[in-house]
């Protein structure tokens, strides 16, 4: 082999390798207020659950997350999301309603002693086709519980920018959060949490 080939294949080897990097992406995203973070649509991480009154009148309680950070190993090129990393303070979770955001808080979450919330992933999402399923983990009171993410990955502005959107399903009892009912209203069991994040790689 001559030296000029040889020059070649390393110059290709490292070009593909360039091509392929891996970018440690992080940001905190920060709203003031609960209608602020409720009129983003490029940035949000909200949950859902259903409150049952006097038996039968069923309506949907909307949180929202006015802090979070989001950190993960990101790879445009390869189309990989590995070693993500959510967390944020359970007082930044916001329901607008003072006395609500006061029992979620205290007696649902006891935030005095348990003041964050995170949720890693375990495995590595591939997005070939614009979409995975993230197993992952969240910590609640101190106690890791499995979870399951759809995520659904948009980078059609090319390598600059990445959309993606997820959600998850998961339970009051499945994570042992003490139920806030009270005589007139009943909180379902079901979770759902929904997010949306415009990422924007570093050049």
């Amino acid at each position: 082999m001559n030296i000029f080939v040889l020059v070649l294949i390393l110059f290709t080897t490292n070009l593909s390798l360039s091509k392929a990097k891996t970018i440690n992406y992080q940001e905190t995203f920060k709203l003031k207020t609960y209608e602020e973070a409720k009129g983003q649509s490029s940035n949000y991480l909200g949950f859902i659950v259903k409150s049952k009154k006097i038996g039968f009148i069923t309506s949907d309680i909307d949180g929202l997350v006015k802090k979070y950070s989001i950190e993960s190993n990101i790879n445009i090129d390869e189309k990989i999301i590995k070693n993500i990393n959510v967390k944020f303070k359970i007082t930044s979770m916001d329901t607008d309603n003072e006395s609500r955001n006061e029992k979620l808080h205290d007696f649902c979450l006891d935030y005095k002693k348990n003041s964050n919330i995170i949720v890693k992933s375990k495995n590595i999402c591939v997005y070939k086709d614009g979409s995975c399923v993230i197993d992952g983990e969240i910590l609640i009171r101190k106690e890791w519980f499995p979870i399951r993410i759809k995520l659904k990955v948009n980078d059609a502005k090319g390598n600059e920018h990445l959309v993606v959107v997820g959600e998850a399903e998961t339970g009051l009892k499945k994570l042992k959060i003490p139920d806030p009912s009270i005589f007139v209203a009943k909180l379902l069991d079901k979770i759902r949490i929904k997010f949306k994040v415009s990422l924007s790689m570093p050049n």
